[in-house]
């Protein structure tokens, strides 16, 4: 959640009881997919630590470049956005400070597949134009596959499904698209798949997409629909008082 004082973390006990504040103040927070790995900015410092319950453990540190903020996971390593067109490193903790490269041509990170891979945006093509590609972290987040083609937007808006064949990104328009992974290459398969993205995605273990529209509603992205010809569409969210929008709120491994 962010406020004006920083963003906070909770974390919600699965036993019923009242959710409490694990991280109160930080300039940004970015969560590792199982919920067991934590990491943060705070002052000119990027932090990150084991998160088991509702405890922090084995807190490391490095100082970063103002602007610099962590945007997600791969394994142990974080992914970390360069301020600017700074582009994306990766922060192995047991090797101390942050990379001094970066790859610049990464526009946007969208998650990361089983096999460790991460799936970006990139800045590719003759003339240059926003695309698809799979990274290697292992070699600086390089590109190992680009495919070109759909008309991206360039908000960073997406997720990857868990199982890594699907990608829900908003296009250059007003619609988001459902992206098949397993074409990317010389083209890319992508479906026109309902209303932009205005936050989180949050897939569930059946292939279904759930994000929050522009206007409030709940959208549900379900593939196999979305593959036979439907455009999906945003339902209200009972309970949710006017001028106020729902929050989705995802189970994790932990």
């Amino acid at each position: 959640m962010a406020t004006a004082a920083g963003r906070t973390l909770w974390w919600v006990p699965p036993n019923g009881s009242a959710p409490q504040v694990l991280l109160a103040g930080a300039d940004a927070i970015a969560l590792a997919p199982d919920g067991r790995q934590l990491a943060w900015r705070d002052g000119r410092e990027l932090l990150a630590a084991a998160l088991v319950g509702d405890q922090l453990f084995a807190t490391t540190r490095t100082p970063a470049p103002d602007g610099a903020v962590p945007v997600g996971f791969v394994g142990d390593a974080v992914l970390v956005r360069q301020p600017g067109q700074g582009g994306f490193t990766v922060w192995r903790r047991l090797a101390g400070a942050l990379p001094a490269a970066a790859e610049r041509s990464l526009l946007n990170v969208y998650g990361v597949l089983p096999d460790g891979r991460v799936v970006g945006q990139v800045s590719a093509g003759t003339p240059r134009r926003p695309c698809l590609a799979l990274l290697d972290p292992a070699r600086g987040l390089a590109p190992v596959r680009t495919g070109c083609g759909p008309e991206l937007g360039t908000d960073g808006r997406g997720g990857v499904s868990a199982d890594g064949r699907w990608l829900l990104v908003n296009g250059a328009g007003k619609d988001a698209l459902l992206v098949d992974l397993d074409t990317l290459g010389s083209t890319v398969s992508a479906r026109s798949a309902g209303p932009a993205v205005t936050d989180v995605v949050a897939w569930t273990p059946t292939g279904t997409a759930l994000h929050v529209d522009g206007a409030g509603g709940l959208v549900r992205v379900r593939v196999e629909r979305v593959l036979a010809g439907e455009r999906p569409g945003a339902a209200s969210v009972g309970g949710v008082a006017p001028g106020e929008r729902p929050v989705l709120v995802s189970d994790t491994a932990s």
